[in-house]
C-alpha cells in the first residue's frame, strides 16, 4: 500500500499540477505557483481526488501530507 501510494504521489500530482498550468493562463510560467494552489486546494479539500483520500497528498499541504 506504501508503495502505491508513493507512486501516485509522485505521479498524479505533478500532472495535475500540469494541467493547471495548462488550463489558468496565470499559471502558465510558474509551476511553483500552480503547486503551492494545489496544496492549498488539498488542505482544504482532501477528499477531491481519490488518491489524496488514500493519503497522496501533494507536497505542502497541511492536512498532515509529504
Amino acid at each position: 500500500k506504501s508503495k502505491l501510494i508513493a507512486f501516485l504521489q509522485e505521479r498524479l500530482n505533478p500532472h495535475l499540477v500540469k494541467w493547471a498550468c495548462r488550463k489558468y493562463k496565470r499559471l502558465h510560467r510558474a509551476q511553483a505557483k500552480a503547486r503551492r494552489r494545489l496544496a492549498q486546494i488539498a488542505s482544504t479539500n482532501p477528499g477531491l481526488f481519490v488518491h489524496w483520500r488514500h493519503g497522496a497528498l501533494p507536497s505542502g499541504s497541511t492536512t498532515g501530507a509529504v
